[in-house]
């Protein structure tokens, strides 16, 4: 990833910490967003829930967890069981990021 592209990601990352503010809040991201896209393109758009050390992705309408912590806390399959994910991508570690866990 180019050093523009880390800096917006980075960017990405910063807004959504901020949104993690309320623990009933989704952070959307978009494909155009400006991070590398994790998932197949059928998917526009992908809601990430930040619930303490849980981190879960809303996707087409179902939850995935993205770590243990979630599907421990709500019983989601992984978002890498999805089927929704590109192939050598990892939607979990985008989500994780995202939540400032990882």
């Amino acid at each position: 990833m180019t050093r523009c592209g880390m800096m917006v990601l980075f960017a990405v990352a910063v807004l959504a910490l901020a949104a993690c503010g309320s623990s009933d809040e989704y952070i959307t991201v978009r494909p155009d967003d400006g991070a590398e896209w994790p998932f197949v393109e059928r998917v526009t758009a992908a809601y990430v829930y930040c619930d303490g050390d849980a981190v879960h992705v809303r996707v087409l309408g179902g939850n995935y967890a993205a770590n243990g912590a979630a599907k421990a806390a709500h019983g989601y399959p992984f978002v890498y069981e999805s089927g929704l994910v590109r192939e050598g991508m990892d939607g979990a570690t985008f989500a994780l990021k995202l939540c400032g866990v990882m």
